[in-house]
């Protein structure tokens, strides 16, 4: 009933009384909580001033948990808006899992690639190299390789084409590794404060990757579905190319 009656308070008035409250707080508990509340509003308008926030936390492993909620947060934000500098000042700086660092390396090179191709392949051979540093045995080394070839994609389709070899050889390496359950889970678990957002990530999937290729060159494209050894990603590969030759029949 209050909230009909009173206007709602701008994020800039709800930060300044958080800050007029932390003079008035008593223990470390306290100024943590009211920290982070500064951090949610920060992260609500995608102002990087939440990073701050945060290292005044004083609870070290609240500090770093909060720190990868919000890298993480932060960066899909900044590529929403692409501003791609901004998202990667925090994938070279922010606590980001190698998964997470490889998928915004990727989408940033993606909006560079519109006006400056160089740096966008830049960007993606820094993608590349992060990938490959994901151990052998983990799925998300195929996924983020396939980002990576999907990024190429929009700056060098030929180096595109040369990826697929290696993602290959990935997804045989990697038994969980589908082609098609791409996703980031973002989590943060504090006393005060639960969150979780899952998100589809179809540039870790195989079925935009053989579109393309399929369109460009249908017996490549079969050729290398047949170099997945593993049913699941080799059936992925293999849908994506029916589903593309049909539509253009349909077309």
């Amino acid at each position: 009933m209050q909230r009909s009656i009173t206007p709602d308070r701008s994020p800039e008035d709800r930060e300044k009384a958080l800050l007029d409250r932390l003079d008035r707080a008593r223990t470390s508990a306290e100024r943590d909580g009211i920290y982070l509340q500064l951090v949610n509003i920060a992260v609500s308008k995608g102002d990087l001033k939440a990073r701050d926030f945060v290292e005044k936390i004083e609870e070290m492993e609240m500090r770093n948990k909060v720190r990868a909620y919000i890298d993480i947060t932060l960066a899909m934000q900044l590529l929403e808006k692409e501003e791609a500098e901004k998202a990667l000042n925090v994938a070279r700086k922010g606590e980001l899992t190698p998964i997470q660092k490889v998928w915004v390396l990727t989408q940033a090179a993606k909006i560079v690639a519109k006006t400056e191709r160089e740096k966008a392949l830049e960007i993606i051979d820094e993608a590349a190299t992060d990938a490959r540093r994901i151990d052998v045995s983990d799925p998300d080394r195929p996924r983020a390789l396939t980002a990576v070839a999907n990024a190429l994609l929009k700056a060098d389709p030929a180096r595109a084409w040369e990826s697929m070899p290696e993602i290959s050889k990935a997804a045989n390496s990697a038994e969980g590794f589908t082609g098609e359950d791409g996703r980031l889970i973002i989590r943060l678990q504090t006393p005060s404060q639960t969150s979780m957002r899952t998100s589809t990530i179809d540039d870790f999937n195989l079925t935009g990757i053989f579109r393309a290729f399929t369109q460009e060159n249908y017996t490549e494209a079969v050729a290398l579905a047949r170099g997945f050894e593993r049913e699941a990603p080799r059936a992925a590969a293999v849908i994506s190319i029916a589903r593309t030759i049909l539509n253009e029949k349909q077309k």
